[in-house]
């Protein structure tokens, strides 16, 4: 998410159902920041308009948005703490809700029945503004086919955030097929899905594993048979120009098919020196010895390790070093 412009808070004020309130409040919840350096991203953006109270939350990797039925006597906005309003919602007795918001005061009172609470708000300016997916970059896929994908590749994405790249997963339309990819840098996953419908034209990106895990959490319980998807990025946008994130978001695919000693070879033809990645686990000693294993037992792994290429990483690597090998790489899959 790049999109940083602000919205306008004025006084709110609606009636809704408490259970629902609660419900989508829970789902909401779950964009919630945990981190505190920057505050307004703890709270839970809510937005009356018409007869629609809007809730959002980000931590500026995934963001969530759902609407909810309501009777709006004034339109408004307000961002309230997160955490806490999804626990109050939750123990909020069965009936009616009013939540009422007053600028001047700075607190927005939730009442319903015999309970009332108060909550200091956030300045509804600093909470950043959501992108906007106009018609032409939404299309549809099938629901079933897009989240087994998820599934199968997700769960290899690095949880690591020293290397924010690499906790992403490629995901990549061309033609009639989805790929998706994603590495910790000891495991790849990459698989290949035909999609009837797509975005008829070839589109790419890095997808936060998170944010894709919990489309699939929450698209589980859906009962369409498409899911929507939307791109506010182009390709090039998408895809960082940095060492790590050109490597992987432009030939994470590509470089997991292409001959190690070719790549090895083109790679040492520049200068740039390189090496196998790692060896298969099963075939280290200590698992020979000890539980007999040998080649051919498990070929996933042999075929990975045998194609998994290491390149220069180093506090000394300067932005043109990484630009030159990215660049040489490129010429290296290509001719591969």
């Amino acid at each position: 998410m790049t999109s940083l412009d602000t919205v306008a808070g004025t006084q709110m004020k609606i009636t809704a159902r408490s259970e629902e309130l609660a419900d989508i409040l829970a789902v909401a919840g779950r964009g919630v920041s945990t981190r505190t350096s920057v505050h307004v991203l703890t709270g839970i953006l809510l937005r009356a308009e018409g007869d629609r109270l809007a809730v959002a939350a980000t931590d500026m990797e995934l963001s969530l948005r759902l609407e909810l039925d309501a009777t709006v006597e004034e339109e408004g906005a307000v961002v309230v703490p997160g955490r806490l309003l999804v626990d109050i919602a939750r123990l909020l007795p069965p009936g009616e809700v009013t939540l009422e918001y007053r600028p001047e005061e700075g607190v927005a009172r939730l009442t319903c029945g015999p309970a009332t609470y108060s909550l200091h708000t956030f300045a509804v300016e600093d909470f950043p503004r959501l992108p906007e997916l106009e018609g032409e970059n939404r299309f549809s896929v099938d629901r079933q086919a897009f989240l087994e994908t998820i599934a199968k590749v997700g769960r290899s994405a690095s949880r690591d955030e020293s290397r924010p790249v690499l906790t992403g997963v490629l995901v990549r339309f061309e033609g009639g097929t989805l790929v998706m990819a994603a590495t910790d840098s000891y495991r790849l996953s990459v698989k290949e899905t035909d999609l009837p419908t797509g975005p008829g034209r070839e589109l790419e990106a890095i997808v936060p594993a998170r944010a894709l895990q919990e489309l699939a959490r929450l698209g589980g319980a859906a009962t369409a048979d498409t899911i929507e998807v939307g791109s506010a990025l182009e390709k090039d946008a998408a895809t960082a120009k940095a060492y790590l994130d050109r490597v992987v978001a432009d030939h994470l695919a590509d470089l997991c098919l292409a001959p190690t000693e070719t790549n090895r070879a083109n790679l040492a033809a520049e200068g740039i020196a390189s090496r196998p990645y790692f060896p298969a686990i099963h075939l280290q000693p200590f698992y020979r010895e000890r539980f007999g294993f040998g080649p051919g037992m498990f070929p996933i792994a042999e075929k990975a390790a045998a194609e998994g290429l290491a390149l220069p990483f180093h506090a000394q690597l300067s932005a043109g070093d990484q630009e030159r090998i990215a660049t040489v790489l490129s010429a290296a899959l290509a001719a591969s």
